[in-house]
């Protein structure tokens, strides 16, 4: 059976990579989430799509916002 994941979806996934299922390799949470920041940081400097649908996603000032 196959699921629908939508192309943004598929766009983070590939953009943040291994940050999201190797959490074993990380020590800390703390490191795990400053790796995770400076690719976001990365991708918004880029203007990469899916890191501005992230950035839209969860920023209080760009909620319900183009």
């Amino acid at each position: 059976m196959q699921m629908y994941v939508p192309s943004v979806v598929r766009e983070l996934q590939s953009f943040y990579g291994d940050l999201l299922v190797e959490l074993h390799r990380f020590s800390s949470l703390k490191e795990h989430l400053e790796l995770l920041a400076n690719r976001l940081h990365e991708g918004l400097e880029a203007k990469e799509e899916c890191s501005l649908t992230e950035l839209n996603n969860y920023h209080p000032d760009f909620l319900g916002k183009p």
